[in-house]
């Protein structure tokens, strides 16, 4: 008698980079803060006025933003501060309850459009930011990357997806990461990660006119030389 043997194979289908992408969004959510002005409506509450960019938390009560993001700040705010979410979470498509607390101490280097600010406040372990880690080696020409922040005066994370295109001054300390996918005012700040949440880079500025669909992020290695030049020690993995 013929015995027919029926081998089943089961493969191992590895998550692709789109998959990987959507729980680095979840992770670098939990580092970002809207950078806000606030006004006074009455003697007893205060709501945002303006949104002037993002930020995400580099140690336990720093951030990093870009420092036109605190020129503006200081220019058009009566009250300059963060914004998180209670709970710690920015869930998608739900409105969320937001805390307010005041930050300062602002360090900036304009060349670089670098800013780092301490808080002044004491942020709540329960609603506390994750600082964020750097990833320690350069991103190739093609890799995907994502942004998060908080653009178009929208109180939630909005990302968006790029690849690469190039680098400019690589070898400068304005050295810059060009994305092939434009920006959006509010932007400036964000964090530019990786697929596994690690962040190679942080959105500065956004092209105009012919060059509308590309956009420029200051390199990882150049925020981390800057900090480490102010003896602020951040976490970076290969």
């Amino acid at each position: 008698m013929l015995k027919i043997l029926t081998l089943y194979i089961f493969l191992c289908v590895p998550a692709t980079s789109a998959d990987l992408f959507i729980n680095a969004m979840q992770t670098i959510k939990r580092s970002l803060v809207p950078v806000a002005c606030f006004e006074t409506t009455d003697p007893n509450s205060i709501k945002i006025k303006l949104l002037v960019g993002t930020g995400f938390f580099i140690n336990d009560d720093s951030f990093v933003t870009a420092a036109h993001v605190i020129d503006t700040a200081r220019k058009e705010c009566e009250l300059t501060a963060i914004c998180l979410p209670i709970g710690r979470q920015w869930k998608s498509g739900e409105d969320v309850k937001l805390n307010w607390f005041r930050f300062d101490r602002c360090r900036a280097n304009n060349l670089l459009d670098l800013a780092v600010c301490q808080m002044t406040e004491t942020i709540p372990n329960d609603i506390r930011p994750t600082p964020v880690v750097f990833s320690d080696t350069a991103v190739l020409d093609g890799t995907a990357v994502a942004t998060t922040g908080f653009p178009l005066q929208i109180v939630q994370p909005i990302t968006s997806r790029a690849f690469v295109a190039g680098y400019l001054n690589l070898g400068a300390p304005t050295g810059e990461i060009l994305l092939d996918n434009g920006s959006w005012p509010g932007a400036s700040g964000s964090p530019v990660y990786d697929e596994r949440g690690y962040v190679v880079g942080m959105m500065v500025k956004r092209s105009l006119a012919a060059a509308t669909g590309i956009s420029y992020a200051r390199t990882g290695k150049a925020i981390q030389g800057w900090l480490g030049s102010l003896d602020i020690k951040t976490e970076a993995r290969k």
